[in-house]
């Protein structure tokens, strides 16, 4: 330990600090220190720099929120359920809100049909199995009009009524009409 202070002290003259002692202290490195913290506050532009300052926040902001982004991606990729894309054993045909976060769901599975009551908190309980032939039967003919439409944006325009209706096969028949009169 003494010879690192000794050779610091070797050292310290040829960095420019010398050691000058009033009443026992070392007080040389200081006054060097308080001089140029002065001078640096008298040199500095006022208002020059708070466009950089402002800059270099805005740019962090937007790095920690990309980096944030795809750490948050990056960890829900990695924790999320691996599931199968086989709907031919489990299809989900038809579901109705009972309530508040509360769903009755017809769900298929092989080629048994159950009906299970599902909650907001992930719960799901199995209400009845479906054996009468006639409502699998029905089940059945109306699977397609009955299994839930995936939530799509023009789905969801729907909902305005200011948002004008349009049958998309007249439409794209009026557009042929057109480009064949061209």
């Amino acid at each position: 330990m003494k010879s690192i202070l000794w050779k610091m002290c070797l050292f310290l003259p040829l960095l420019g600090y010398s050691q000058t002692t009033t009443n026992g202290e070392t007080n040389g490195f200081l006054d060097r220190f308080y001089q140029n913290e002065t001078t640096q506050t008298v040199n500095a532009e006022p208002g020059g720099g708070w466009f950089w300052v402002v800059v270099r926040i805005f740019l962090y902001t937007a790095v920690f929120a990309v980096g944030g982004f795809f750490l948050v991606r990056y960890f829900i990729k990695k924790s999320a359920i691996e599931t199968s894309e086989d709907a031919k054993f489990i299809e989900v045909i038809a579901v109705k809100q009972t309530g508040l976060g509360g769903y009755l769901e017809v769900v298929k599975i092989g080629a048994t049909y159950y009906i299970l009551g599902t909650t907001g908190d992930g719960g799901v309980r199995l209400v009845d199995k479906i054996t009468d032939k006639e409502t699998i039967d029905y089940i059945e003919l109306h699977k397609d009009t009955l299994k839930p439409k995936p939530q799509e944006f023009m789905n969801l325009m729907d909902m305005f009524p200011f948002v004008k209706k349009v049958d998309r096969k007249r439409y794209l028949q009026s557009q042929k009409d057109k480009l064949k009169k061209l």
